[in-house]
Parts: C-alpha cells; structure tokens; sequence
C-alpha cells in the first residue's frame, strides 16, 4: 500500500475543514484510508521513507468532538497518532474501543517542562504513549524511542513477569542442546555457578576430528573468530539506493553482488515468509535494532575482558591477539568507519596510508596497489575457535559436566503448554532447565517454539593461506565495496602443523531452512572474489598458496544462524521444573555475543531481568510492525 498524506475532514470546526481539505501537490490522495494519524504537518518524503502505510492528516484534538472524531479514527484504521495536543480520556477511550491489540501515540509539544519530554511511557490499557520536544526530535527518532517503549512495555515487564514467578532452586539441573559456542559458553557459566550440566550435540565430539563438513557453524568452517564492537552488525541496508529494491540483495543471486546462493527451484515456502519479513524492515528501525545489538556487544565485552582476567589458563595456546585493525578501500569508508568506530567507542587511532604500510609492513603491497586507502585501529580480539571450544570442552568435564555426542534432540515435548522434556528418538530426555542452541540446524526441532521459521542459514566462506615475511602481526577487519568479498576478517592463526597463517573469512549466501541447499556455481563465485582480494593484499602469500594447492584445499565454508530482523533471539518457556530457553541467530556475532547470552540465561533461571529477555524477544518485530498495514 502507498504511504501517502490524506486528509480527513469529519470535524464540525469550519476552520479546521478548511485547512484540513488543502492538499498541495506534494500530497496527493491516493489513498481513502491509513493506520497512522498526524495532526499537525509532515513531510510526505519523510513519511514515505519511515512508514510502510498511508498517513491520514486531521485536526487537532483541541477541535476534537469526541464521538466524531474516534469513530473517524477507527474507520480509517488508525492505530497510531501524532499529535501536538493530548486528545482527552473519552476520545482515547473510544478510539480504544475501536480495535483490539496495541495503539500508538506520538505527542510532539513545545515548551514543555522537561519532565514530561523523552520520558517513561505510558502503557495504559492498549495504549502506549511517548512524549517528545517537536524542536528536538526528529519522527526517525521518535519511532524508535515509541518502538523502545513498546519493547520495554509490551516484552520486557511480561518477561520479568515470568522470570520473578519462576525462579531456581540452588543445585538444579540443566540440559543444554547444542555444543556450539554460545552452549559451551553458556554451559560454562551455569556450572561455575552451581548448576549440574549435561549437553547433547548432534555431531560427532570435535576432538575426534571428524571431517569438517559434518559439524555445525562452531566446530566445522574454519578455525577463527573475532570479537568486535560492531560484531553481529545489522545487515539491511542503511540508506535508500536509487533504482533498487529496498535490502534487495537478499533476493539477487551472489554473483550480483546480493546474498542468494540457494540451488534454483530448491528455496521452500517457508524461505519465501523468511525473506519477505527481512524486506519489511525499515531503515530507521535497523538502525535503532543496531542500537540495541551494540549495546549488548559492550556488555559482552566486558564480561570477555572478566572471563580472560579470571581464567588466563583458558585462553593460553588458542591464539588469543589482542587489537584488530580495520582497512577500508575508498576514503569515503573511511570516513564512514572512522564516524561509526568512535560512536561505539571502539576507536583507538587513525592511520593514513603511507603510516599504515610504515606500521604495517605486511600490508605495504596492499597500500602500494590502493586495494587499502587507510587504517582504524580498534577494539576486539581474535583466537583460534576450534582450539578455544576444545579447551572449553576438557575444562567443562574436568568440572562435572557431562556430554552426549551424536544425539540428536528431535522434539520439545509439552503437557498441556508446559515443556516436560526433550526427545530424542524414543527417550524423554528431563531436567529441571532447558538451553536450546541448535544454530541453522534445528530444522523441526522448533516448529512449536514462538521461534518457529525465525532462524535460518547464512553461509560464510573461508580461505586460508600463509602468513609470510613481514609477516601481519594483527587481525583485520576488511571492506571493498562493489566486490562479492566486500566485507570480512582476515585472522592470525596455526595451522595443524603449528605454521602461522591467515584465515579469510567472508561472504553471505542465503540458503533458507536447509543448510545443504547451496548452488556451487555461486559459491564458487564468493571463493573466486575471495581469491582476488588475497592476491591484491598479500600477492606474494597468494602466489605461494596457489602454486601449493593450499589456497584450493582450503576452501570451507559454515552455516551461520540468521534471523530476518538481524536480532538474536532469546525466547523463554516456562517447564515443568523450571524454564526452557532458545537461543540462536546471532548472525555473525554468536562468538562474540556469547558471554552476555550466556549472562542472560542465568538471569533467566534465577529470576532477574536482563535485556536480552526483551531486545531478543522472537516476536518483537512481528508485535510491533503489526501496527502498521503492509
């Protein structure tokens, strides 16, 4: 539906009528009906860029007749309005009578004491209100401070509902389903904790060495992670680009600079309701759900900082490097990068080129040939994920927590709503707790879960070759725009024979529900790009890995756990005993988000709130943006 200004005129006030039915050419009518109301006047463009729907224009509520004007409201459907005035109780009573589910409403005022400005909403009965200054607040920022509250409102109190009436005994079990990093990590915490831990995990134990192919996003791709500020980064587009469909490139195949990788005629219905929802999101709220992504980051970095503090053992011989470094092609990038690093206050310093290949002599062919403009040194670190989860692995079982490898959980099992157990085969699997994490892999596991259909499989590829004199002494954060590789880290690491080399990691090629539906002609195309980039970075590293066989028999690539609102999810039910939680699509950042998820399950069982109860919510984008018609 088009997002147009319409006027509306049922008000008995002649004047108002009057200004009311002057439409300028910039507001055409084209459409008789909406489901956002302004009062006062707004830019069409504006609207067009920030809601999906019409927007209908009326009089002020100062001119309101009460009856009129909530029956024009709910004939027009309208469930969200922008005012200058507060309309009174008997025309937000109607107006509320009018509909069943959640209203909007915006009030913009000037002049107003401070108090009432930007502050805590109100969620009376159906109706969440928000308080702006009109000479200060933008409508782009007033949505997302209105969709905040609705989280806040409408999420977080429910979840801290829930959280308060059912906390842990001291010593209770926990069954966690999935030995990826964010279960081992949470795994982790629980026992050092107290809790008694056994995790189940489909595959085979990782320290068997099983042929790569055959684990999950953690054990099998390529044996790097990177933890940055920015990590588990939004990933719809951020600015309207002229021509092109609005986060199109989910839908364009990758040798189109876009993410489809998927065999022809292999992508399923539940696919097509998947990529339809990551087309519904806004800019402004992308932007706004970065907000929140960031945050978490933060939290999580602390906690990393804390965990390497008290247990240094755990990150000896994992090639643990502190500090990355972040290369951009184009000077408008840079720019671009260098705004963003220091507003998530992950910025250190700023290297123009020619310092940068004096500090870096690794990257002085890259600099020489322009395939890098100039450098951002930054926050983050970077170890060796294989060798870090099998670590992981020895220290949970020297501590008491049992695995079970090669077992598949097929089912939540539930009586009457309540979770009982998970299934696996014929056996009930119990315990007091529940921890799900089974990342694109969890294929039915989920069907009854509110996370049903949210997460599903992006793949990343991996390439690694040498690390050779002047060898690269930190891990980089990479992008060329224009490129099928655009964006990606480039990893100090060992190989099994204990040679330094550097793992390239990059690319997104959506597969949908079905991990192995994967078009090899298209990744092929991601490795080629991949291939391009190493040879104009590190041409002499490339030339010895190609002359090898090392950059062909290197190739890999995982599956990564994707919702289409680029949040992670952190969904809770409640058990016979305890609690159930899921939680997974974390898109890129699963590693580095892992200590806070972990952080937010303990909170979880032991009846506190925590943000992520709210923010991951696997329904806040649905619950909210039903308001609006699309």
């Amino acid at each position: 539906m088009s997002n147009t200004i319409t006027h509306l005129t049922l008000n008995t006030d002649a004047e108002h009528n009057d200004a009311a039915r002057e439409a300028t050419s910039s507001q055409r009518v084209l459409a008789a009906s909406g489901t956002v109301a302004a009062t006062f006047e707004l830019k069409e463009e504006e609207i067009r860029a920030l809601l999906p729907c019409p927007v209908v224009r009326m009089a002020s509520p100062y001119h309101w007749e009460a009856e009129k004007e909530t029956s024009l409201l709910a004939a027009s459907g309208v469930r969200v309005l922008i005012t200058d005035v507060i309309p009174s109780n008997r025309a937000l009573a109607g107006w509320k009578a009018g509909f069943g589910g959640v209203l909007l409403l915006l009030v913009f005022q000037e002049f107003v004491p401070a108090k009432v400005l930007n502050r805590e909403t109100a969620y009376n009965d159906r109706i969440v209100t928000a308080f702006f200054d009109r000479r200060t607040v933008t409508l782009t920022e007033a949505l997302a401070l209105a969709e905040a509250a609705f989280t806040r409102e409408h999420l977080a109190k429910p979840a801290e509902t829930f959280v308060r009436a059912t906390p842990s005994r001291a010593g209770a079990s926990v069954l966690v389903a999935g030995a990826g990093i964010v279960g081992l990590m949470t795994a982790f915490e629980l026992q050092r904790r107290g809790y008694k831990v056994e995790v189940v995990e489909r595959t085979a134990d990782p320290r068997m060495r099983a042929p790569w192919s055959q684990y999950g996003c953690t054990h099998g791709g390529e044996n790097a992670r990177m933890f940055s500020l920015t990590e588990c980064d939004n990933y719809h587009d951020r600015s309207p680009v002229p021509g092109e469909k609005l986060h199109g490139h989910i839908a364009r195949p990758v040798d189109e600079l876009g993410w489809e990788i998927g065999k022809t005629g292999q992508y399923m219905p539940a696919d097509g309701e998947w990529t339809n929802e990551f087309l519904r999101v806004p800019i402004w709220l992308a932007d706004h759900y970065n907000d929140d992504i960031f945050d978490l980051n933060h939290q999580s970095f602390a906690l990393w900082k804390a965990m390497i503090d008290e247990h240094p053992e755990l990150f000896e011989g994992i090639g643990f490097k502190d500090g990355l470094l972040r290369i951009c092609k184009t000077e408008a990038y840079h720019e671009k990068q260098v705004r963003r690093q220091k507003k998530v206050r992950a910025f250190i310093r700023e290297l123009d080129r020619d310092r940068l290949a004096s500090e870096y002599p690794a990257l002085a062919a890259g600099c020489a040939n322009r395939e890098i403009h100039a450098g951002i040194e930054v926050e983050g670190f970077t170890v060796n994920i294989h060798d870090y989860a099998k670590k992981l692995i020895n220290h949970l079982e020297m501590h008491g927590v049992s695995f079970r490898w090669n077992t598949t959980i097929d089912e939540i099992a539930t009586r009457d709503g309540v979770v009982v157990g998970l299934r696996h085969g014929d056996t009930l699997m119990t315990s007091d707790h529940y921890f799900i994490s089974a990342g694109a892999y969890a294929r039915h596991l989920l069907d009854t879960a509110a996370s049903n259909n949210k997460i599903h499989g992006v793949l990343g590829a991996w390439i690694s070759f040498p690390n050779r004199q002047p060898k690269l002494q930190r891990s980089l954060k990479i992008s060329r725009e224009g490129h099928i590789a655009g964006s990606g880290n480039i990893i100090l690491a060992r190989n099994e024979r204990q040679e330094e080399i550097l793992i390239f990691g990059s690319g997104f090629g959506y597969v949908g529900r079905e991990p192995s539906n994967i078009c090899d002609d298209q990744l092929e195309q991601l490795f080629r790009s991949m291939e391009s980039y190493i040879r104009g970075l590190f041409p002499e590293a490339y030339s010895a890995a190609l002359e090898s066989g090392e950059l062909q028999a290197s190739r890999k690539y995982c599956i990564r756990p994707w919702t289409a609102s680029s949040l992670g999810i952190f969904e809770m039910r409640q058990a016979s005993s305890g609690t159930l939680i899921v939680a997974s699509g974390h898109n890129t950042g699963g590693f580095a988000q892992s200590t806070a998820i972990a952080a937010a399950t303990l909170d979880a069982i032991e009846g506190r709130s925590h943000p992520m109860h709210s923010l991951y919510h696997p329904n806040r984008f649905d619950h909210f943006w039903r308001i609006f018609p699309h």
